[in-house]
């Protein structure tokens, strides 16, 4: 399977993430970040950026910065098309906005509908019910973060 991660699976990942518990699935991880299998979108760098506290985190973030992209042509066609469908309105969006704070969601599920790939959030996201509902509607498939991790361990 292909993955884009949303920020709160990258944190935790990078942040959180038990490294000397389960390094075997850590390392499975990393291959598949190294081999395109989970990617990230721009907009969810800018908003780890804002949000990392440890220093090999944002080292993680800038040897890896490959893994995240922009939205192309055909993306931005489909986000102008969940736009229209009013996909996000349940998000905080506006209120994200004024604060200036990057919003991925739109990005990413508009990468996963192109691409065929998971859209994996952490379950303690305080969004995660959200972006289930914005992926069900987008006819995206949704994963949390553990289950991902069960995915890529085997």
């Amino acid at each position: 399977m292909k993955y884009i991660f949303d920020d709160s699976a990258l944190f935790y990942m990078l942040e959180n993430f038990p490294i000397k518990a389960v390094s075997e699935l850590y390392k499975k991880f990393i291959k598949a970040c190294n081999e395109g299998d989970i990617i990230a979108d721009k907009e969810t760098r800018k908003r780890l950026e804002g949000l990392l506290e440890e220093a090999g985190s944002y080292t993680w973030l800038e040897e890896h910065k490959k893994m995240f992209r922009e939205i192309n042509q055909k993306e931005a066609e489909i986000l102008g098309e969940l736009v229209k469908k009013d996909v996000f309105k349940i998000l905080p969006l506006s209120m994200e906005m004024l604060r200036n704070i990057p919003i991925a969601v739109p990005f990413i599920v508009a990468i996963a509908k192109n691409e065929n790939r998971v859209v994996v959030v952490a379950k303690k996201s305080k969004d995660c019910e959200l972006v289930r509902k914005v992926c069900e509607s987008s006819e995206v498939t949704f994963m949390l973060l553990d289950d991902c991790l069960a995915d890529i361990g085997r």
